[in-house]
């Protein structure tokens, strides 16, 4: 082991007391940048409330997404922009001649988050909404595709083309995916029904494919500074949800 001299004691002594006042220095100067960036952040939120987020102000349970996404889908709602947002939304599942016809849309009805159905052309679009991320029920996409688009398809058959008919499951991200049991054909049902639902449902997720289709909708509501705002604000919810 080598010794160590007293005039080497004390240049450690030294060195450790550099480096300490050194890391000092260096935490202040840290410390007063932060103070800079904070200060010019709360003057950048108070001209333009950067922080301020509407839906971040609620519990945002899947009901108020079904809501606020039905609202935006229904071409005679108060916001006024006519079936934009509903027609951009059918060319994005692949409905053919969206723009004809009369829409209906319901939410929450019959047990069924968002309904689409339109007479003629005839076409039906159920909408299942997991925003949060909750546990499909039992045979439920099935029983949805039952009564809404096999027992009302039946007495419409002449009028009916597959792209006329879509589920679509929207799920919050790739972390929810859905079950095989809900596409299943209940116990004891009849046998001429199918074993699942015929039709492959279509996944959605509210922080890609949401994202996309409202961001490639702000360019048309330039000249609307409310529902322009609105939309960022929901669209910034789910980038930083």
């Amino acid at each position: 082991m080598n010794d160590f001299s007293i005039s080497d004691i004390r240049k450690l002594v030294d060195d450790f007391s550099s480096l300490k006042i050194q890391g000092i220095v260096n935490f202040i100067h840290v410390m007063e940048e932060y103070d800079i960036k904070r200060s010019d952040f709360v003057q950048n939120n108070k001209n333009a409330s950067y922080d301020f987020n509407i839906f971040r102000l609620f519990s945002m349970k899947e009901t108020l997404h079904s809501l606020f996404l039905g609202n935006l889908l229904n071409p005679n709602a108060a916001h006024g922009q006519g079936n934009i947002f509903l027609n951009s939304f059918l060319k994005q599942i692949g409905v053919e001649n969206a723009e004809l016809g009369r829409w209906i849309v319901t939410v929450e009805r019959r047990r069924v988050d968002i309904l689409l159905r339109r007479k003629n052309p005839y076409s039906v679009i159920i909408i299942e909404n997991k925003s949060n991320d909750a546990g499909d029920q039992p045979n439920q996409l099935y029983r949805y595709w039952y009564r809404e688009i096999f027992a009302v398809s039946n007495a419409n058959a002449e009028k009916v083309s597959p792209s006329s008919r879509a589920i679509v499951y929207l799920t919050s991200g790739d972390e929810k995916a859905l079950s095989n049991n809900s596409i299943m054909k209940p116990e004891g049902w009849p046998d001429y029904l199918p074993d699942k639902v015929p039709i492959e449902p279509i996944t959605l997720r509210f922080n890609r494919e949401i994202i996309s289709w409202l961001s490639n909708l702000l360019g048309e509501l330039s000249g609307n500074h409310r529902m322009t705002e609105l939309i960022t604000q929901y669209i910034e919810y789910w980038e930083t949800r």
